[in-house]
């Protein structure tokens, strides 16, 4: 009777170490075959893009070859890319495979690394009488053999070592051939490697050129070149070409003219008949020149290449756009509080402000905005304006009003697209002039009044000023010492007009006053205006202190003189009584006496 059979997978289960170092050995391998074929493939397109770029630069290849070269290394480098993902699948083995290889590379094994991966898997049979223990113990002994060898021995590293090298190689080639060249020849060659025309210069190398750039309608821009030779002692030409394509497609070619040379590269030698002294080039010096060409009023958007003997440059682009201007512009100014006066609406030409007060200006541009300022002309300050969430077009600002040096100011406006407003208009501005409060001392009026040391000086005044009087003061000064101030009580209303009376007690005065001091006394006013408060002054007045004896025949006099007036007074008024009759008299027409009868 046959015996009976057993699958193997019932005996044992799989080994997790066995499997953990074959997957591990697995991977390694698929991952050392990968990087072996990208290295191989970047160095080959590295290599056949180099041997383009060289080629190029010894023949000039027209645009179809360099098409067609082109093409052919995009298609072996797309096929050897192909290749290299294709070894993600294609070196992947199995566990058997893999065993297979271990036990290959390490004889010690004997079979039982296969056998116990077999056992495992259940592709190996086993009696139904065998032992089961006679099979886990040779599964046992293989994993101890395993911890003594590395399963990624079986890795092959030398072919992607190779493939390293060489990729290093190759850049290490191309790099030098890049440096050989210079960088300007490089973007030249890689330019012309996928369309450009641009020439390859031999003789000529263009250093400096513009860039694309944004210019405004109307505009005038100058063009500058800086050209050096490359190729010896050949000279620069004394003009070049510059090509321009505007946006329409009408196209012009422009003189490039020869500007300057840049003298730091040249000194001064005897030419070869000893008899001239030239300009000779420095030794290690490049021959350098400048070209520079203006295009005026600029209207449309164009592109220009400029070419300088052998050498040329790519095609620049100039974008032409309208730049930002203001459209209108209108003001409102608030009042200081002082003055009691409503806001009032101002535009240019208009701008008469008062000081103290606020100036909000609302500016409409042609233009969405970015960001504006706007400039005070006479102390250089500037103040952002702020754009209007809902309509970019509108920007606020507010200028605080000083008393002084505001002459004018400007708007300078940035639109969305970065151009600036240009040639920006001065709006004039005239301020007005607070005038200071006018005061009058209306008692007493002559020039010099005599006072004892006691007295109580009687003083009345007038003031007025157009938005209110803040402060009335006395003023006075002894001899040569400071002037002293006396504050006089006014309404409190800050009122317009004010006439008052004051009485000075001069006995108060410290030091007290002596006969014979002279005092200097006049009044002062101040308006309310608070960025610049003015101050009007009276006439200046003398108080003289005499005895009581002297202040009596002083008033005995001014009453004398008071008399003596009246009785002048009354003379001449007899005088134009008497010449006035006699004036009637004259002019009344005299009747005829009527005649008797005989």
């Amino acid at each position: 009777m046959a015996e009976a059979i057993t699958s193997s997978r019932k005996l044992i289960s799989r080994s997790g170490l066995l499997s953990r170092r074959l997957s591990s050995a697995g991977s390694k391998l698929v991952a050392t075959e990968f990087v072996r074929r990208l290295a191989t493939t970047i160095a080959l397109g590295l290599l056949l893009f180099s041997l383009t770029l060289l080629f190029d630069w010894l023949a000039e290849l027209s645009v179809t070859n360099r098409q067609i070269l082109l093409t052919a290394i995009s298609a072996v480098a797309g096929g050897h890319l192909i290749w290299t993902l294709a070894s993600l699948l294609t070196q992947q083995r199995s566990q058997e495979q893999l065993a297979l290889m271990v036990e290959q590379d390490h004889p010690d094994f004997d079979s039982r690394l296969i056998s116990a991966v077999q056992f495992a898997a259940g592709k190996a049979a086993v009696p139904a009488n065998a032992p089961a223990s006679m099979v886990k113990a040779m599964v046992a002994e293989t994993e101890r053999e395993a911890r003594r060898f590395q399963f990624g021995n079986i890795v092959d590293r030398r072919k992607m070592a190779r493939a390293i090298l060489l990729l290093i190689g190759v850049t290490v080639l191309a790099a030098t051939g890049a440096l050989m060249i210079g960088k300007e020849n490089l973007d030249i060659l890689l330019a012309r490697a996928f369309g450009a025309t641009t020439a390859i210069p031999h003789e000529t190398r263009i250093t400096q050129f513009p860039e694309d750039m944004q210019v405004g309608i109307g505009d005038t821009i100058e063009l500058k070149f800086i050209a050096e030779s490359i190729a010896g002692d050949a000279g620069l030409p004394d003009e070049g070409k510059l090509s321009v394509t505007y946006q329409n497609g009408r196209k012009e070619t422009l003189i490039l003219p020869r500007n300057k040379t840049n003298p730091g590269n040249y000194t001064l030698a005897q030419d070869k008949t000893n008899k001239k002294i030239v300009p000779v080039l420095i030794p290690g010096n490049a021959m350098a020149d400048i070209y520079t060409v203006t295009i005026a009023d600029i209207q449309e958007s164009f592109r220009f290449q400029a070419t300088i003997n052998d050498a040329q440059t790519g095609k620049i682009k100039v974008t032409a756009l309208e730049r930002p201007r203001v459209e209108s512009i209108k003001g409102t100014q608030t009042y200081p509080a002082f003055t009691g006066l409503p806001p009032t609406s101002h535009a240019p030409g208009d701008f008469v402000l008062f000081p103290g007060g606020e100036l909000a200006l609302e500016i409409k541009s042609t233009k969405a905005l970015s960001r504006g300022t706007l400039q005070l002309i006479d102390n250089d300050n500037t103040i952002p304006v702020e754009i209007d969430n809902t309509d970019p077009k509108i920007s606020t600002v507010r200028i605080p009003i000083p008393p002084e040096n505001l002459s004018g100011f400007t708007v300078s406006l940035t639109d969305t697209e970065q151009m600036q407003s240009r040639d920006d208009v001065v709006y004039r501005v005239s301020l007005l002039a607070d005038r200071a409060p006018e005061i009058r001392i209306t008692y007493p009026r002559r020039a010099e009044e005599l006072v004892t040391r006691k007295a109580r000086f009687l003083i009345h005044y007038e003031a007025t000023d157009r938005f209110g009087i803040a402060s009335v003061n006395l003023r006075y000064r002894r001899g040569s010492a400071e002037p002293g101030t006396l504050a006089m009580s006014i309404p409190q209303n800050t009122p317009k007009s004010v006439n008052e009376a004051f009485e000075w007690d001069l006995n108060k005065l410290q030091p007290g006053l002596t006969e014979g001091d002279e005092v200097e006394y006049w009044l002062e006013a101040t308006d309310q205006n608070a960025a610049s408060a003015n101050t009007g002054n009276s006439e200046h007045l003398l108080i003289r202190v005499v005895t009581p004896e002297e202040k009596r025949a002083d008033l005995l006099g001014r009453a004398s003189d008071a008399l003596g007036n009246v009785g002048e007074a009354t003379a001449d008024q007899e005088r134009l009584n008497n010449d006035l009759e006699t004036i009637i008299r004259r002019n009344i027409p005299r009747k005829p006496l009527p005649r008797e009868k005989d």
